[in-house]
């Protein structure tokens, strides 16, 4: 059975580009971008200390928010550098049983 609501469930977006060196301010005017966006959850930014890792998550309200911030934030510029966005695919689930190497 489909269920109306599928595209209510909350989805994440991925965005990378952003310079390795970028201090959290550079990366926080690019946050503000997806903040006056109505459908923010959450945002992540991969971090090691207090520099990038150069991409992140933000996660949204629904598949269509998602969609569209994309549309909006894709290809934006920070510190001179255009920003990849995309939906992020789900987390595939590692099979039970398996191993990673060994006997």
């Amino acid at each position: 059975m489909n269920c109306p609501n599928t595209l209510r469930r909350r989805a994440k977006v991925f965005f990378w580009g952003l310079c390795r060196s970028s201090y959290f301010a550079d990366i926080f005017k690019f946050l503000f971008l997806f903040f006056v966006l109505p459908a923010v959850v959450s945002a992540n930014i991969i971090s090691r200390g207090n520099r990038s890792r150069g991409y992140g998550f933000v996660e949204m309200a629904t598949l269509a928010e998602a969609e569209k911030a994309v549309e909006l934030m894709n290809k934006v510029e920070v510190s001179g550098r255009p920003i990849k966005v995309e939906v992020a695919k789900p987390r595939e689930e590692s099979a039970e049983g398996s191993s990673s190497g060994g006997k």
